[in-house]
């Protein structure tokens, strides 16, 4: 048994103890099954070794995957607007959110008409995308068509009327992967693709980088975010009208902001992010930090978790899966072993919180 393998007995009982809900479970397997969730050995931004890591554009590199996401985060939103929070925009972090924010937006409103707004960060672009079309199309790609969309209203009803709209676009146009350019390219095409699933198109898309992520290696490392295969028909998505950094949508002053984003470690970037805005914007509240995985890890030299941090510059973080809990689920159904998880479990008692924490319970 691991418990006679492990120094630290407590922590593994409690990790072992730990349960999900059926929408948690749903959300987890998910992004499993799409590659978000990965297990083996990784080294995070932190400089960490990590058991496990997760990578949010794989989790919605489908129609499916989109779909799953929008929804996951909608309810988790959702429930906290029921519960008395007030949030009149979604905010979505550069670059893995940009397409989480209208895909939740557009699934508030069809769900229950609640129409909220919508924003996301704008980088400077180095990477252009002909640029990175140049690259991409050395992988033995086929360029079948290009689609330029029109300026709509960021907020959950405008998005709802694209939806519609283009949609149905996608059903004419015999292509194996949709490959938007940042950034009005990437909020039309996730729209667009999750919309053709619930209709029964489950296409593969992705995104252009704007900032390569590396100077060498495979392309689709380097400038995509998606799984682009060898052979792929491709149908390239555009805006109309490119936006202007810092930030795209209408952020107001004194708006309640939702920060949505796929995981935290130490909580920095939020942070960050979180000035980024009030630059922008005077008198704002945050009304709230929701993310897919908290990590539950401690703050690099402070015995602060993530959590903590966060609620000390007046950011509370929802989080839709924690990481004991996820691992919990998936070492009592099999998926990783003993060994996986006392290696979980180590890397807990180094970095995560060194007592179980009393976490605040979810339904």
């Amino acid at each position: 048994m691991c418990e006679d393998l492990s120094p630290h007995t407590d922590l593994m009982n409690f990790v072992k103890s730990l349960y999900m809900n059926e929408h948690q479970i749903k959300f987890a397997d998910s992004g499993l099954k799409h590659g978000a969730l990965k297990f083996g050995s990784f080294t995070l931004k932190s400089k960490r070794n990590s058991t496990y890591f997760w990578n949010a554009g794989n989790g919605y590199s489908t129609g499916e995957g989109l779909y799953v996401v929008a929804g996951a985060h909608a309810r988790q939103i959702g429930e906290a607007m029921k519960e008395g929070t007030e949030i009149n925009i979604l905010h979505g972090p550069a670059m893995k959110a940009v397409p989480i924010v209208p895909v939740t937006a557009d699934k508030m409103y069809k769900d229950d008409g609640t129409n909220v707004r919508f924003c996301h960060d704008v980088l400077e672009t180095i990477a252009t995308p002909a640029e990175a079309l140049k690259q991409l199309r050395n992988i033995n790609i086929e360029i079948i068509d290009e689609m330029v969309v029109p300026d709509f209203e960021y907020t959950g009803k405008g998005a709802r009327e694209f939806s519609e709209e283009f949609a149905e676009k996608l059903r004419g146009i015999d292509a194996t992967f949709v490959l938007a350019e940042p950034h009005a390219g990437i909020v039309a095409a996730a729209l667009m693709v999750k919309e053709a699933y619930e209709h029964g198109l489950n296409l593969r898309w992705g995104y252009t980088r704007p900032v390569p992520k590396l100077e060498k290696g495979d392309p689709r490392e380097a400038y995509l975010v998606g799984k682009m295969e060898e052979g792929d028909r491709v149908l390239v998505i555009r805006g109309e009208n490119e936006p202007s950094p810092p930030i795209a949508g209408d952020l107001r002053e004194g708006d309640h902001v939702a920060m949505v984003d796929d995981v935290t470690t130490d909580g920095g970037t939020k942070i960050t992010g979180w000035e980024t805005l009030t630059g922008y914007r005077d008198g704002l509240t945050c009304a709230g930090v929701y993310i897919q995985l908290d990590r539950q890890e401690m703050v690099k030299g402070t015995d602060q978790t993530a959590r903590q941090r966060l609620k000390e510059n007046g950011m509370e973080l929802n989080a839709i899966l924690e990481a004991r809990e996820m691992i919990a689920h998936y070492h009592r159904t099999g998926v990783i072993s003993d060994e996986q998880l006392l290696d979980f479990v180590q890397q807990q008692a180094d970095f995560g919180a060194k007592s179980p924490p009393k976490e605040e319970s979810k339904e």
